[in-house]
């Protein structure tokens, strides 16, 4: 049987905008957003609730502080998205790596993985392909990249499965190689 997904690399003038805001609200959400104050939940709120402007204000402030890298990576990186067959415009899942064994970002839609089932575990194991299998250098916190805990809270945002062990996290890769960000 046939993927019922289409993957496709990154279009600049189609999918940059979609793909900054996904890049940002994954990374709202990572330890680095939470620390920020970029993601309610952070702070006590129920990440159900109408975000206030205060969360909006400051899930922007971190979008913004964060744009330069992503669109450093954009411009630099390989990235393969995964898509709606039916509508190529919707973008499912990202990957974003340099090389054989240097991966930036790796995510999937809340939507694709609230789908439930393996939808969203499929897709990632789709995307790696033989990278699961051997060493890779993170460049950044993967944040999506956590399978569920029997007896814990349900976290929608988690993938569904785990780094792999073999997997080592240097952010000094990135900033051994990105030109200097000018001051704010």
């Amino acid at each position: 049987m046939d993927d019922p997904w289409l993957k496709r690399p990154y279009d600049a003038d189609r999918d940059e905008d979609a793909l900054h805001y996904l890049l940002g609200v994954s990374y709202a959400r990572s330890r680095a957003g939470w620390r920020a104050g970029a993601y309610a939940h952070a702070r006590g709120r129920d990440p159900r609730a109408t975000p206030t402007e205060d969360d909006r204000a400051r899930e922007k402030a971190f979008f913004d502080a964060t744009r330069f890298v992503w669109s450093w990576l954009l411009d630099n990186a390989d990235v393969t998205l995964v898509v709606d067959p039916e509508a190529q415009h919707l973008i499912w899942a990202w990957l974003i790596t340099s090389g054989e064994d240097i991966i930036h970002a790796i995510g999937c839609k809340r939507s694709v993985i609230e789908a439930g089932g393996s939808l969203s575990v499929d897709i990632v194991r789709d995307l790696l392909g033989p990278r699961l299998k051997g060493f890779q250098v993170c460049t950044l916190e993967l944040p999506q990249m956590r399978a569920q805990r029997p007896g814990k809270k349900l976290v929608n945002d988690w993938i569904g499965m785990d780094r792999p062990k073999t997997w080592s996290l240097d952010p000094l890769w990135l900033l051994t190689r990105m030109p200097m960000a000018r001051a704010a």
